[in-house]
């Protein structure tokens, strides 16, 4: 059966619908579960064979204008590059509490882990997760700990290029797909929070470009 354009879009609004309240459920249920402070932080990225004194950061945190940025976006830097690093881990840094997943523009996965960083609440965002059977396990207000495999670096884009893990934090709650243009404000800048808890060395090794 053939749908016309308005019985299409009819559908996309309750399946738009559908999907907020969904969120709006998974964010109640999240904020119910108080995380505890994190006694041992983890790296994002790093395998045995290629731990974090491998990888770099392709772009830093810098929410200003039009070409602006959240967060650090990390690559595994090892020859041919591109797409090397899809289908690597993605870890948790901290211990926490999921506080929503989903997709965005990346038409990749996203998690929000409620965590605390110097006894305050803080919000980080694991994004371009492949779409796998590790990342669907994660469910609002399930707990995780550090080091905890979230998922893997997907297709960004279903494309060729490009794949990464972006990571980004926030003092304030907020969803898979939102960016900094559309709400400002409350945007933190990772790296010196992940030296706070980290080897600063291995934290700079990291970020650098070999």
């Amino acid at each position: 059966m053939t749908l016309s354009a308005e019985q299409r879009q009819h559908l996309a609004d309750i399946q738009q619908a559908a999907w907020e309240v969904n969120q709006s459920v998974a964010a109640i249920l999240a904020a119910e579960v108080v995380p505890v402070p994190s006694a041992v932080w983890a790296f994002p990225v790093g395998t045995e064979k290629y731990p974090p004194e491998m990888w770099y950061c392709a772009q830093y945190h810098n929410p200003i204008g039009a070409n602006g940025h959240t967060g650090i976006d990390l690559n595994l830097d090892v020859s041919p590059w591109g797409d090397i690093d899809r289908g690597m881990p993605v870890c948790t840094v901290a211990d926490g509490v999921v506080y929503v997943t989903g997709y965005s523009t990346s038409y990749l996965g996203s998690i929000i882990i409620q965590s605390e960083h110097d006894n305050k609440p803080l919000w980080i965002r694991y994004w371009h997760l492949a779409d796998d059977a590790q990342f669907r396990l994660w469910k609002a207000s399930n707990r995780v700990f550090a080091g905890e495999c979230l998922g893997h670096i997907g297709n960004y884009k279903l494309g060729e290029g490009g794949d990464h893990c972006h990571l980004d934090m926030r003092d304030q709650p907020f969803e898979p797909h939102w960016w900094f243009t559309s709400h400002p404000g409350g945007w933190l800048d990772p790296v010196p929070i992940l030296e706070a808890h980290l080897d600063p060395l291995i934290v700079k090794a990291m970020l650098k470009r070999k």
